[in-house]
């Protein structure tokens, strides 16, 4: 989705983590995909 920018990717994970913390990591991770995809389509 991102092309391989893992630094992106880490970017994205780590602002979901500020603006919702107490989350899970696993829940960070499939947060980003949910809304990379929704911004896709």
């Amino acid at each position: 989705m991102l092309g391989g920018d893992r630094n992106a990717a880490l970017r994205l994970v780590s602002a979901a983590r500020q603006k919702k913390p107490g989350q899970t990591e696993l829940w960070y991770w499939e947060k980003v995909i949910q809304d990379l995809e929704r911004d896709r389509y």
